[in-house]
C-alpha cells in the first residue's frame, strides 16, 4: 500500500465526502484514490484559492470538515488567502497540499518552504517526511480539526506520496475526542454574585457562541435575567427568534443596539472579542459596567478591555454552569426592564432619504431583495467591501447558522467560493 493509499483510506473512514480542488502533478494521484475508490464528490475549482474558499462554506454550513487540495509551488500559494480567512473564522478544513519530492531540492516550486508559510497562514501544519510517520501526521490532523481550531496543512512530497506502508497498515484514530471543561467554580460564583445585584443586565454573543451552538443555554439564561441579547457581526442571527433580540452591535448595528449596550449595568460577552467595531469604539463599554466574558481562548480575556470576571471554557458549558449556579443558589428569574422591552418593540429602521431621480439608494436594492428572498430559512453569504456594510444592516438573518460573510480576512471576492461551499452543503 502506498503513503497516498494511506492518507486517503483515514479520510474516507473519517465520513469526509466532498474534495474542493484544483489538480495538478503533486495532487492528481491522491484526487484520482480518493473520489475513485472511496467515492468523495469531487469540485474542480479554477483557482487554488476558491478551492479553499469553498472547503469552508462547506465547513461552515455543513458541520463537517472541509476537505481542499492544490498542487506545489504556485498552485499552493494561491490558496494562502483563504487559508488565513478559515483560520480567523476558525474553520476546519484539511488541505491537502502536493509538496515537491524530497529527493529534489533543486526542484524550483520546492524553493518556497510550504510548512513555514503554512505556520504563518494556518497555524497548523506537518509534512508526511516518510512513510512510518503517517500515522503521526494524520493523528496530527484530525485532533486539530475535530477541536474547531481551524484549518490544517497536511504536506505531501511526491516521492514520500508513492512510497509503501505494510500492507497489513489499517486506519485507527490517533487523538481523543476533546472533553470540554466546565469553567472554574470561583469564577462561576463570582459572576452569579455579579448578576444578582444587576439592575440592567445585557447579553452580546459572537463567533464562539455559534460555533458552539450555544443558542438554547444563552436564550434560557437571557429568558431568567430578562436581558437583551445582541451580536458581532458574524455572529448575526443568534437568537434571533428571542423577543429581546438586538440584531448587531457595532456601526454595522442600530442606534438602539448601541445604546441599549452602553446603558446596561452589567454585560455577559459569549465568545466575542470585545474589538473596537464590536463595540463602536468603546462606547458600549461606557457607563462604568461591569463585564463577565466567557471565552474558550484564555488570551481573550482583557486584551480590548478590563474584564471583572473571566470564564475559561467553551459557550455552550459556561453559560449553562453560570444559569445553574443562579438557581442553585436560589436566585429568582426575573422580568426585562419594560422601557427597554418597548424600546425593542417599537424600534424600526430609519426611513431611507436619499434619491434623486437617477440613482438608488443601496438600501432599496437590499430591501428588495429582502422581500424576494425565501422567508424560510435563507442561506445569505456576504462579500467584503462597502457592499456588505449595506447588507449587513438591511437584510435579516433567522440564525446565525443561516449567515457568513467573507470579511473575516477583509478579503474582497471571498464571499463567492464561500457561497458555492454552501450550495454543496
Amino acid at each position: 500500500m502506498k503513503v497516498l493509499e494511506a492518507l486517503a483510506a483515514a479520510i474516507a473512514a473519517e465520513g469526509i465526502d466532498h474534495l474542493f480542488a484544483v489538480m495538478g502533478d503533486a495532487n492528481q494521484d491522491i484526487i484520482v484514490e480518493l473520489c475513485e475508490k472511496h467515492g468523495l464528490k469531487f469540485v474542480h475549482a479554477h483557482y487554488e484559492g476558491s478551492a479553499v474558499g469553498m472547503a469552508d462554506g462547506y465547513a461552515r454550513f455543513s458541520g463537517k470538515i472541509g476537505l481542499a487540495s492544490t498542487t506545489q509551488g504556485p498552485g499552493y500559494t494561491n490558496a494562502t488567502t483563504s487559508l488565513v480567512c478559515a483560520r480567523l473564522h476558525r474553520s476546519p478544513v484539511l488541505m491537502l497540499a502536493g509538496h515537491a519530492s524530497l529527493r529534489d531540492p533543486y526542484n524550483p516550486q520546492g524553493m518556497v518552504d510550504q510548512n513555514a508559510l503554512a505556520k504563518l497562514t494556518a497555524e497548523a501544519t506537518v509534512r508526511v517526511d516518510h512513510a512510518n510517520n503517517v500515522d503521526y501526521c494524520i493523528g496530527e490532523a484530525f485532533r486539530q480539526l475535530k477541536a474547531k481550531k481551524g484549518p490544517f496543512v497536511l504536506n505531501m512530497p511526491q516521492d514520500v506520496q508513492h512510497s509503501i506502508v505494510p500492507d497489513e497498515w489499517t486506519y485507527s484514530p490517533m487523538y481523543k475526542t476533546d472533553v470540554l471543561q466546565p469553567p472554574r467554580q470561583v469564577d462561576v460564583a463570582e459572576a452569579a454574585k455579579i448578576l444578582a445585584n444587576a439592575k440592567r443586565p445585557t447579553i452580546l454573543c459572537g463567533l464562539g457562541a455559534a460555533n458552539a451552538k450555544a443558542e438554547p443555554e444563552v436564550r434560557e439564561l437571557a429568558e431568567y435575567l430578562g436581558a437583551p441579547v445582541a451580536t458581532t457581526l458574524l455572529a448575526a442571527g443568534f437568537c434571533a427568534q428571542y423577543p429581546l433580540y438586538l440584531g448587531i452591535s457595532g456601526g454595522l448595528g442600530s442606534d438602539l443596539t448601541v445604546d441599549t449596550l452602553a446603558n446596561s449595568d452589567v454585560m455577559i460577552v459569549v465568545g466575542a472579542s470585545l474589538n473596537e467595531w464590536t463595540t463602536h469604539f468603546g462606547k458600549i463599554l461606557e457607563n462604568g459596567k461591569k463585564i463577565i466574558q466567557i471565552d474558550d481562548r484564555s488570551d481573550a480575556f482583557g486584551w480590548f478591555a478590563r474584564i471583572t470576571v473571566g470564564l475559561d471554557a467553551d459557550a455552550k458549558v459556561a453559560v449553562a454552569a453560570l444559569l445553574d449556579w443562579m438557581r442553585e443558589g436560589g436566585e429568582p428569574s426575573r422580568q426585562p426592564d419594560a422601557r427597554t422591552a418597548q424600546k425593542i418593540k417599537q424600534w424600526k429602521p430609519p426611513a431611507l432619504s436619499f434619491d434623486d431621480g437617477k440613482s438608488i439608494d443601496p438600501r432599496s436594492a437590499a430591501n428588495y431583495l429582502e422581500d424576494k428572498l425565501p422567508k424560510q430559512n435563507p442561506i445569505l453569504v456576504f462579500d467584503g467591501g462597502h457592499a456588505a456594510m449595506v447588507t449587513s444592516q438591511a437584510l435579516s438573518s433567522p440564525s446565525a447558522d443561516n449567515w457568513a460573510l467573507g470579511l473575516d480576512f477583509g478579503a474582497v471576492g471571498q464571499g463567492l467560493s464561500i457561497a458555492l461551499g454552501a450550495c454543496f452543503a
